[in-house]
């Protein structure tokens, strides 16, 4: 198999209030299987939703301040409009950076609308039928219902995180777009993003640079492989956790699989696709 961007994570504070705005926000449901993290099955990769105060405390650890993701989570959606309704219904507050309010096709061909879950993490809703911007060399057939579609990894520098996920995915960036670098990664896209030169370029105010706050999972079908690249590559290690440990390693709930830093401190997980852990079921 390709590269796969398997799993993306949500930072919340309130599982029960997340499961529930979640399930019925994208009209899916959650797998509470696993007590402090919770998946919800999309169309493209898992969705998880991770109670970190919680899970801090169950390793021992000092709860830090809460933090949201810094950047957007787009999702596919087969009637954005029945999925505006709901997000009315449920109180989601208009986007704060310029996206507008309400549904609106944009410049780029998408027919969308933007918002914040209940703990401040930015998604943003794309019709399914009305977007323009699905490549080719995306695996991605449609789906019946809500798909995880893009995640923006914010970097400090264009060129060098480039430079570290095209070697380390094996995979070619599609740069395009000066401010915003797209890789194609099966029915799930990763999209690279300089914060401070997209504010510039939208005249809008630059705030402190923020990495993502959770984990990222990509599914590679040679983890030993990944690993010698990430090691020439100089990844740094992700420290703080015990689940992770050092180098690969067989975790006990089945998966196969490494940990580490991109070069502007996003945290990242590859996983052996032959051992991937999806939840109950």
């Amino acid at each position: 198999m390709a590269t796969e961007l398997f799993r993306a994570v949500l930072p919340v504070h309130d599982l029960e209030r997340a499961d529930a705005f979640w399930s019925k926000l994208l009209d899916l449901k959650v797998d509470p299987s696993v007590p402090l993290r919770h998946y919800i099955r999309t169309g493209g990769a898992i969705l998880t939703l991770v109670d970190t105060a919680g899970h801090a405390r169950v390793h021992g650890h000092e709860s830090p301040p809460f933090r949201a993701n810094p950047d957007w989570i787009y999702f596919r959606v087969p009637d954005l409009d029945a999925t505006w309704a709901r997000a009315q219904e449920l109180g989601c507050p208009p986007a704060k950076s310029g996206e507008g309010e309400g549904i609106a096709v944009r410049d780029w061909g998408d027919r969308s609308f933007y918002t914040y879950d209940p703990f401040g993490n930015p998604v943003c809703m794309i019709d399914d039928a009305g977007s323009d911007t699905t490549p080719e060399k995306t695996r991605y057939m449609g789906s019946p219902i809500a798909s995880l579609a893009n995640l923006v990894l914010p970097t400090t520098s264009m060129g060098r995180a480039e430079g570290f996920y095209e070697e380390l995915l094996g995979v070619e960036a599609d740069s395009f777009v000066p401010n915003r670098h797209f890789f194609y990664l099966d029915a799930c896209q990763l999209s690279l993003v300089n914060p401070a030169e997209h504010a510039r370029a939208h005249g809008l105010p630059e705030g402190p640079f923020r990495p993502n706050p959770e984990i990222v999972y990509f599914a590679v079908s040679d983890l030993d492989a990944s690993w010698e690249r990430a090691q020439k590559l100089g990844m740094r290690p992700l420290v703080g956790d015990p689940d992770v440990g050092d180098g690969i390693q067989t975790h006990p709930w089945g998966e196969r699989s490494f940990y580490g830093l991109d070069p502007s401190g996003n945290p990242i997980s590859f996983v052996d696709d032959q051992t991937l852990y999806r939840g109950r079921g």
